[in-house]
């Protein structure tokens, strides 16, 4: 699915190629201090972390634009010019096509994704969005492969041919001049990875939420979310479980001027 993805990405662009498009260039650089403190009688580390990343962004036209961004050298300050062996250096993060066809918005690639304010899944990921514009609604498909055969993607421990990591969603979007809403579905189904447990079915997490996004001044936003999730473990007989569980967010945006924002939130 990752080589179909990236060669259909690929494939799209080149039928393109010749009609008029803009080529824009972006940069930005991050430092971060961070300090760990386990507590009891774990010890407290301190380290600074840097990040460069470049973005390629090219507008083929009105219906067509591709995106290529890059980290590069993002590692800890103190390990010389390259990082530690076995890291690399040069991470690209983003390599999608994007492509818009009457109601049809298509998006394919290594992207980043969010289902409603991304309280119940956001994640970067390899896959597919087709978002539908339904007048007054938008219905948006999702699929997602999160790993192919194996534990995180190790084919040395694949059982079977159902041990991958899938994500399937369906979402319905409504706006209107007062607020904004999502109703959204998402299952993420993870085959086993150990032989005691090849003849189980996979394991399942499922979510449900429902978010709103309200304007409450020029100045203030109110965004919410509240999410149910349901699943099982997988397993068969004694060793089986199931779960449930609620999560409700709740954030205030805060646009002070064209320079400044800022943003209170809370997750319970």
């Amino acid at each position: 699915m990752k080589r179909l993805a990236l060669i259909l990405a690929l494939v799209l662009v080149a039928a393109f190629t010749a009609q008029a498009s803009d080529f824009t260039a972006s940069g930005a650089y991050r430092a971060v201090g961070a300090k760990e403190d386990p507590g009891g009688n774990g010890a407290v580390s301190k380290a600074f972390y840097q990040r460069f990343r470049v973005a390629f962004n090219w507008k083929v036209n009105d219906n067509v634009q591709t995106m290529l961004r890059g980290d590069f050298a993002e590692f800890m300050w103190g390990d010389g010019y390259r990082p530690d062996a076995g890291v690399d250096t040069v991470m690209i993060d983003q390599a999608w096509t994007e492509i818009k066809s009457g109601v049809m918005t298509l998006k394919v690639g290594q992207q980043d994704g969010a289902w409603g304010h991304g309280s119940m899944w956001s994640d970067q990921f390899q896959g597919i969005q087709a978002d539908f514009d339904l007048n007054p609604v938008v219905l948006k498909l999702l699929y997602v492969k999160e790993s192919e055969g194996g534990n995180n993607g190790n084919v040395a421990t694949d059982i079977n041919e159902n041990d991958d990591d899938d994500i399937y969603g369906i979402a319905l979007a409504y706006a209107c001049d007062t607020f904004s809403g999502q109703l959204s579905w998402a299952s993420l189904r993870s085959g086993s990875d150990s032989a005691a447990a090849a003849a189980a079915r996979d394991q399942v997490t499922n979510g449900v939420s429902l978010t709103l996004t309200v304007p409450l001044t020029d100045m203030f936003t109110l965004l919410t979310e509240g999410t149910y999730y349901s699943g099982d473990n997988g397993l068969a007989g004694a060793a089986h479980r199931d779960y449930v569980g609620t999560q409700i967010f709740a954030q205030i945006d805060a646009k002070l001027n064209d320079a400044l924002s800022g943003s209170f939130g809370l997750i319970w």
